[in-house]
């Protein structure tokens, strides 16, 4: 029997045919449906389904779907979309994906379109005709999306298309020219290659800079333009001085010091985690430490702590006599030596620094000290 079967790839959009009839055999009623919306994008995997029940509605099991395409409103031979496929135990077959030589379906130019067609083959031995149909297929440019990947020395334009059924095997990447703007103003172009655009540029760094890939969409007709923003900003990196004592009131500390460093990536990952936790062990004034960090964008930051004095030694005393001294290299006395005498001539010395290092020393005065203490307090 002849049928006519609007086969329209959508989602899912039910197409019944009107059966003819011929003495001694039966009739067939076929419903196509398709997985995609009326309208596809070139590279969106599309395919027909094909459903095929008698005159009571009841699906038939036994026979073949082919399913052809080519160019609508023309002469051109039809061609097959792979190999006949067998209706399913819910009489049901489903084409490969829609394809003209292998590639996904052109964008129809225009008003034209593809006309996409089924034809059924019963069994053999079977009482059903043999029944066909076709529909019109129309096929837009696909919408794109585009990303911005920037580093060090390269921002890169990442263009892919917008499918709405899954991306078909064997289409074309997105190809033509990117534009490149950095805080409005253009900074160059580049082409694209397997879907991405690189334009070698080092992004200045000390504020948040604002970079813009325009892209106009290709010069084939697959694909259309799409445009994205990025705003690059420098990570930050802080620094916070520890000690487990607290310098003194001179601004001098008097153990080892810790150098904690928090890090804030800004958007982008980090070439290297944030620094670890450095500490200065060793005497000396005005000290300092530098750290820098880079991100994968190519943003940057660095922190230095400076003006740490360090003094972790005592201070050196002398007894002379019945008379103490101090003496400290680094961070200086604070006050004088206080010399404290006992019974017998005992002493006890004591002086500290301006660190808060404690100097003490006990011993007994000599003659010439114990002569002196006698003098004084006559």
């Amino acid at each position: 029997m002849g049928l006519a079967l609007p086969l329209i790839v959508g989602a899912p959009v039910v197409l019944l045919a009107q059966p003819s009839q011929a003495v001694g055999q039966n009739s067939v009623t076929s419903v196509v449906t398709s997985s995609a919306t009326g309208r596809s994008v070139y590279g969106e995997e599309v395919r027909a389904i094909a459903s095929v029940t008698d005159e009571g509605s009841h699906a038939v099991t036994a026979g073949t779907v082919q399913f052809y395409v080519r160019r609508a409103l023309t002469a051109d031979p039809l061609t097959p979309v792979g190999g006949p496929v067998a209706l399913d135990g819910t009489g049901h077959a489903t084409s490969p994906p829609l394809a003209m030589a292998g590639l996904p379906l052109e964008v129809s130019m225009g008003g034209g379109a593809w006309e996409v067609s089924a034809f059924f083959t019963p069994a053999g031995g079977s009482d059903f005709l043999a029944s066909n149909g076709s529909t019109l297929q129309r096929v837009d440019e696909a919408a794109t999306t585009s990303a911005i990947l920037a580093g060090p020395t390269t921002v890169v334009a990442d263009v892919t298309g917008k499918f709405p059924g899954g991306r078909q095997e064997g289409s074309l990447a997105p190809t033509g020219a990117v534009a490149f703007t950095l805080d409005g103003a253009p900074i160059g172009s580049a082409n694209l290659v397997n879907g991405q655009a690189t334009l070698d540029v080092t992004l200045p760094n000390g504020r948040p800079h604002t970079v813009t890939v325009t892209y106009a969409g290709d010069t084939d007709d697959h694909y259309l333009g799409s445009q994205q923003t990025r705003t690059r900003s420098d990570p930050t990196i802080t620094a916070q001085v520890l000690s487990r004592l607290p310098k003194s009131s001179s601004g001098w500390y008097r153990t080892s010091v810790s150098i904690w460093f928090t890090c804030d990536p800004a958007g982008s990952e980090l070439v290297v985690e944030c620094p670890d936790t450095a500490r200065l062990r060793k005497s000396g004034k005005d000290q300092s430490l530098s750290r820098t960090i880079l991100a994968k964008d190519g943003g940057s930051a660095a922190v230095t702590v400076g003006g740490i004095d360090i003094d972790r030694d005592a201070p050196v005393l002398r007894v002379v006599g019945a008379t103490c001294t101090a003496t400290d290299r680094l961070s200086g006395v604070k006050g004088r030596c206080h010399l404290y005498v006992g019974p017998r001539g005992h002493y006890r010395a004591v002086a500290r620094d301006k660190a808060g290092n404690r100097a003490v020393e006990h011993g007994v005065l000599d003659d010439l000290g114990a002569a002196e203490l006698l003098r004084a307090t006559a």
